[in-house]
Formats: structure tokens, sequence, C-alpha cells
């Protein structure tokens, strides 16, 4: 657990990136929380982290941060702000400027505003590690890390955990992207992006919706409740996997769900109470929607199939409970995609507590 003096204050550059490395593999977690608010991510490995990312936060309070990997990586950041400027290490930025900044490694250059970064465009001259996400956003905040642009995909199955509703933000990285999606039977729209870096936001309410398009696209969903307590998720691609996957619940959430999206009969463990799983496999998608609820908490699954290779996507979503004005009542959430791999190094921006779990129970005995 690391304490807030560590934490990224401000829009402006500083060396507080931490990196993780072990002997074994790693599926390394960040859990940020305070009283009233709750944020997760699953940090990507190294050798997934990349030169091009186009940033997405909500609509209001958007800030995102770069973290170096590598020393002498020169970083340019193409704004595209809803606001009039702002600012960065003290310089005023007009939306469409951009922002140059040689990163070593552990450098972190963060970047605030009160308004939406979406469709910011990151290039930079060696990979760089990039979390995004939104400060006090209908009184919680959100945080997910960006995958780079070669880690997109061109086909997504968007549903939201049982009990609450959606908004999709669809995310080009080429020009003239077409997506097609269809929410019900017999019933197909699309959107044009005719720009990298275009975005639509789509309000799927409770929809179990599949997204195809001609260019790769980037999916975020922003799962909330009626009155707010947000979670950012970056949707993964459907893609075929090999072998076990495997996932961690926190001990940070008192509730949490496990949202599965695949085309093959799968198994997840451990099952039985107090878990309950519900299977949907709507005409429309092709696919079947697996929701497991009641997770234990501090708890790890595998997610397994008798197939060698299956096609699968997916999410982990909890909430922790308060009480308001006498009432018990969720208070915060947070949510993050299962992932295909684990791995040695992450890089981490940073909050104020650390979840690390290893594939074979084996903890990282080096921490940097």
């Amino acid at each position: 657990m690391f304490n807030a003096e560590v934490e990224v204050l401000g829009s402006a550059l500083s060396i507080k990136g931490i990196k993780v490395t072990s002997d074994q593999q790693l599926l390394v977690y960040g859990i940020s929380y305070f009283v009233y608010g709750l944020g997760g991510f699953l940090s990507l490995p190294v050798y997934n982290q990349g030169y091009i990312y186009y940033v997405v936060t909500a609509d209001i309070r958007g800030e995102f941060l770069v973290i170096g990997v590598y020393p002498n990586t020169c970083v340019n950041i193409m704004l595209r702000i809803t606001k009039s400027h702002i600012n960065y290490n003290n310089i005023r930025y007009a939306n469409g400027s951009t922002i140059t900044e040689i990163l070593n490694e552990y450098h972190t250059m963060q970047i605030y505003s009160g308004g939406d970064f979406t469709g910011s465009e990151i290039r930079s001259s060696k990979p760089v590690s990039v979390f995004s996400g939104s400060r006090k956003y209908k009184s919680d905040f959100l945080v997910d890390q960006l995958p780079p642009i070669k880690s997109w995909g061109k086909k997504y199955i968007t549903v939201p955990p049982h009990g609450f509703q959606y908004d999709c933000k669809v995310m080009s990285g080429f020009p003239n992207t077409v997506v097609n999606y269809t929410c019900a039977a017999n019933t197909e729209e699309y959107i044009e992006l005719r720009e990298a870096g275009s975005f639509q936001t789509l309000d799927f309410n409770t929809s179990k919706c599949l997204l195809i398009s001609n260019e790769p696209i980037l999916i975020t969903i922003i799962v909330s409740l009626m009155d707010g307590e947000p979670a950012m998720i970056t949707m993964p691609p459907l893609k075929e996997v090999v072998g076990e996957l495997m996932v961690y619940v926190s001990d940070m959430v008192t509730a949490a769900q496990l949202v599965l999206v695949t085309n093959a009969n799968i198994t997840v463990d451990p099952t039985g109470p107090p878990s309950s799983t519900h299977i949907d496999c709507p005409e429309h998608l092709k696919f079947c929607i697996m929701n497991m609820e009641n997770l234990i908490c501090n708890q790890t699954y595998s997610i397994s199939s008798e197939k060698e290779r299956f096609a699968i996507s997916g999410y982990v979503h909890g909430t922790r409970y308060g009480v308001k004005n006498g009432t018990p009542r969720i208070n915060a959430a947070l949510g993050y995609p299962i992932v295909h791999h684990a791995s040695q190094v992450s890089i981490l921006l940073n909050f104020v507590n650390y979840q690390i779990f290893s594939p074979r129970r084996y903890i990282a005995n080096r921490i940097y």
C-alpha cells in the first residue's frame, strides 16, 4: 500500500512512476480509494504498451497521465478539449495545440481540465504507459489504463452488469471508420467517424449490443446507477484465446459481478454459493452472456473451456456500500477488464493502494 505522498497531483511533470517486477508472471491491479470514492484498473504489461494512444475521459473534469518507460522518450500530445484552454506546467494551451515533453523512466506527465479530453492524441518515440479518467464525475472518479492503438479490435459486444445501465464511447484511430451496431434482433444502425480521434457516445442504457467496424476502434463503457456511482471500463475486443484466464476480485468492494461474453461453454472456478450465475444467448449477438453475481471478495477466479481455442471478452464490476442520510446505499464503484495474459513487468501510476496477484499464487518479491 502506498500513501498519498506518491499520488500524482496537478497538471504538471513529476517523477512518481512505479515499476513492478517479478521472477514469475503477475496480474497487477491498482485500487484508488477515499471515503466517498473508488476507482480501479488492471495494469497492462510493458510489452503491451505502445507509441500511439487516444485519450478517453468523461465529459467533465477529465485528466490523463503519461508515464515514461524508457529514457529520452519524446512525447507529443495534440489536445482535443471542450474547454477554451488548459494549463500544463503553468503554460496555457488551447484546443488543437500540441504539448511536447521529454520523459525518462518514472517521469509522470499529468494533464487536467474541467472538461473532456476524449480524442486527444498521444504519440511517443518509445513506448509509454497511459492512464485516463475523470476526477469527481457524478460523485465518484473514473480511471483505467488505456491500451495503445495496436491492441484495438474490430468486433465488440457490450453489456452492463445486472441492475446497472451504461453509456458507450466509440473512438476511431483511423479516418473514415464506419461502425455498425445491433442492440436488438432485426435492427442495425451505424455511425461514421471521419477522422482519427473522433468519437461518439451512445446511450445503450441496458441493451446488449454488437459493434463491428471496418477499422480498429476503442470501446469504453461508463457504467452507473440512476444517481451516479460510475465506473469506467475499457472493453476488450472479442478475441480467441488459448488456455486458462485468471481474474481477481478486490477486497475493496462489498459486492462484485463478473460479466463474460463468449462462444464456448466455459467454467469459472470457484463456483457455488454465495455466487449465482445467469446465462443469456440473444439471437442478434450470436454469442452468450454469462453474468456471475455475488462474487467472493479477495478471491481469484479461473476461466477455462473444454475447447482449445475460444473467443471471450469481459470485465469485473464492483461496488462498495455505505450509509448516506441514515440509508444504506452504493457510494462507490470500480471496474476493470479481464486479460488474456500476465506479465513480469508493469508500469503503474500512483494511487493509494495496489493489489498484486500471481496466476501461480506467487506474490512479487521485488517491487521498485
